[in-house]
């Protein structure tokens, strides 16, 4: 890794008139999100002085409160406003796109794959007698085929498409029979490994039987172990993503709520292919800019009389 002198001359000119001509430039909507950010932040910090004083069981020990509590080797405030604004922005991102992206991708290949889609509508409606049935519990958590339509999902849409950097800890690393020295940034692409013909045969399919032990369809446990293997939609180790359990759940309960009370299918006519690759019309078109952006699918929603 070498330092660029650019950096240095960007951050001298930041508060000499940079910042006030990247203000004039910046779209409306991203300064209104920056405008929310900064309240938030504002009342979360304001909070955590007021509460300080108080036992720690007594204050709103929240992901934030964390951030705000920690302190570097010199017993100093470990972040500063600007990064907690930005540790901020980070959350509400992780912790609303993401979601968002699979819902998306969800509703784009549930209502293309018809076989899949009764499957999934017979398992969540012969267990549940109405949506308001519908919470965390034993029940939901044995819905296995929703589970593995989440799961195919996520393999074939990746909220986050592209790599997430790590960096390589002192002693350096030895990847895939390469070394890597310490410093040198790494990352794993969950869209490529997603797509990987070598790890998930018919690669490109929407098929959420592959994460099913059926010794009939001669799926075996050591089989679906070795694709979880290779399947880590929420990052691993000491950097996975700490909203897991409530993002699964939010899938979870969300997916089943709106199948259980509604008939869903692609929309009719031209709007119906909004989403589909140039390359094959069965695959969601994602775009990388960190977390995918996309566009589409259009469905359409019909409510059941149960």
């Amino acid at each position: 890794m070498t330092h660029s002198p650019f950096i240095d001359v960007f951050n001298w000119l930041k508060p000499r008139g940079l910042n006030k001509i990247f203000d004039l430039i910046t779209p409306p909507n991203i300064r209104k999100y920056e405008s929310f950010v900064k309240e938030c932040v504002d009342k979360r910090v304001a909070l955590f002085e007021a509460q300080k004083d108080k036992p720690e069981n007594e204050q709103r020990q929240d992901m934030f409160w964390f951030l705000c509590n920690a302190k570097d080797d010199a017993n100093r405030p470990a972040y500063t406003e600007g990064e907690l604004r930005g540790e901020a922005s980070l959350l509400i991102v992780a912790g609303t796109d993401t979601t968002s992206v699979t819902l998306t991708a969800f509703m784009f290949y549930i209502t293309r794959n018809h076989m899949q889609y009764q499957k999934l509508i017979d398992e969540i409606r012969s267990k549940f007698s109405s949506p308001e049935e519908i919470v965390y519990g034993p029940t939901l958590r044995s819905c296995n085929y929703l589970k593995a339509c989440i799961d195919e999902v996520m393999r074939l849409s990746p909220s986050g498409p592209g790599e997430f950097p790590r960096q390589v800890l002192k002693g350096g690393a030895r990847i895939n029979g390469d070394f890597y020295p310490e410093g040198t940034i790494v990352g794993y692409s969950g869209w490529a490994s997603g797509h990987d013909e070598r790890i998930f045969s018919n690669a490109e399919q929407f098929k959420p039987e592959r994460w099913i032990p059926d010794e009939g369809s001669g799926i075996t446990k050591e089989a679906v172990n070795a694709l979880q293997a290779c399947f880590h939609p929420f990052s691993a180790g000491p950097g996975s993503c700490a909203g897991k359990n409530i993002a699964t759940l939010e899938l979870l309960v969300t997916i089943a709520r709106t199948l259980h009370r509604f008939d869903v299918r692609k929309a009719l006519g031209g709007e119906g292919t909004l989403g589909e690759s140039s390359h094959d019309r069965n695959i969601f078109q994602l775009q990388d800019a960190y977390i995918a952006v996309r566009n589409g699918p259009m469905v359409q929603f019909r409510e059941r009389k149960i």
